[in-house]
């Protein structure tokens, strides 16, 4: 298989906040996740990777592919900013959720889907570490990870989490790299060849890299990281 493109979409930066924080990691969370599901073998593997349990990476043509798992409830989360993409994305979302309103398995579970989106380029300038992260990181959480209260052994219960942008190269690859050195406390180095693993073209532009090498040296910390990068555009 050849290698995809690069993305070209052109996009405003986010704002980052202001504030001064000491880097320290954050708060600890519990890192179970559901275990390995040869369902899975039905997903297209081209067009989408599976970097943990749970946990998968792709670009634009794998929010379609979801549908072949409609037993589970997916996050889904878009990592884009042209307009024609974004009512693409609403339109396929909003079909597979009326497709499946009556698409109840054998144990009466209704597959659900929850959609978020971000705005933001594929372009060095763009502020990758911003709040927005930390919120895109919870949401990640809030699907993939186990509480240690959690005492439902059913992991039929327990989601999935499709991050994707555009060509599953860039964007997406840094935000499913920024929760694993987060979540998982691994190093970048670490975190990029568990995706590249799956997704043998990720790679990330040269400002997100700088920005994860932040979040590296933060232990994971979003807000400390804003800040560090703050301080050395401040030099």
């Amino acid at each position: 298989m050849g290698r995809r493109p690069s993305p070209k979409e052109e996009h405003p930066s986010l704002p980052t906040p202001k504030g001064t924080m000491a880097c320290r990691p954050p708060s600890a969370r519990s890192t179970l996740s559901t275990p390995s599901d040869a369902s899975n073998d039905e997903l297209d593997k081209t067009l989408m990777g599976e970097i943990e349990p749970g946990l998968w990476v792709g670009g634009l043509g794998a929010v379609k592919e979801i549908r072949k798992r409609s037993d589970r409830s997916w996050t889904v989360i878009s990592i884009i900013k042209a307009e024609k993409l974004s009512l693409f994305l609403s339109k396929t979302i909003q079909e597979i959720r009326s497709r499946n309103l009556a698409d109840v398995s054998g144990s009466g579970v209704i597959k659900k889907i929850k959609h978020i989106e971000w705005n933001i380029a594929d372009k060095s300038q763009s502020d990758l570490l911003c709040p927005r992260l930390e919120e895109i990181l919870v949401a990640m959480d809030d699907c993939l990870l186990v509480t240690n209260n959690d005492d439902d052994n059913n992991n039929n219960n327990h989601g999935y989490c499709l991050v994707h942008c555009a060509f599953g190269i860039s964007r997406s690859v840094s935000i499913c790299a920024a929760w694993l050195i987060s979540r998982r406390r691994l190093t970048l180095s670490q975190a990029l060849q568990r995706i590249r693993d799956v997704r043998p073209d990720a790679a990330p532009n040269m400002g997100f890299l700088a920005s994860l090498r932040s979040l590296e040296r933060c232990e994971g910390n979003v807000a400390a990281a804003i800040e560090r990068m703050h301080l050395s555009k401040g030099r």
